[in-house]
């Protein structure tokens, strides 16, 4: 699991990055998608191994841990990595007092979306659901 987690991003390139697949294109098929599921699947699973949810697995990452998890091929040519390092950088200011308040349910409430037919969206506040 430390091999898979330690760059997300290279795991995300390994993954997609067979010859087999290439001819359709990046990141184009049915086949991306599931590696995507897969993808998502090791973050739970990381989370379940450090016992954190994956917001906090994120919120405590360095800036250039988070920049290790995205793959810039495609984006390179608007923002470098160096770039995003230090514009993150500059988010750490008052980070843990962020982190406090989503700890104590006081961050941006969340709204969940249904397939069932509802008059309006839930909102959660706390460890209520409330509609809008």
């Amino acid at each position: 699991m430390a091999d898979l987690t330690r760059d997300m991003g290279k795991t995300w390139r390994h993954m997609v990055n067979d010859s087999q697949y290439r001819w359709i294109g990046p990141e184009k098929s049915v086949t991306h998608l599931a590696v995507a599921g897969v993808l998502n699947a090791v973050w739970d699973l990381w989370g379940k191994i450090l016992r954190k949810p994956v917001w906090r697995i994120v919120a405590d990452m360095t800036p250039e841990e988070v920049v290790r998890c995205i793959d810039f091929r495609y984006i390179i040519d608007v923002i470098t990595p160096e770039e995003a390092v230090e514009m993150l950088k500059r988010t750490q200011v008052n980070k843990e007092k962020r982190i406090q308040e989503a700890l104590e349910n006081r961050a941006v409430p969340v709204r969940l979306h249904t397939v069932l037919p509802l008059k309006r969206p839930l909102l959660v506040k706390g460890n209520k659901l409330t509609s809008s």
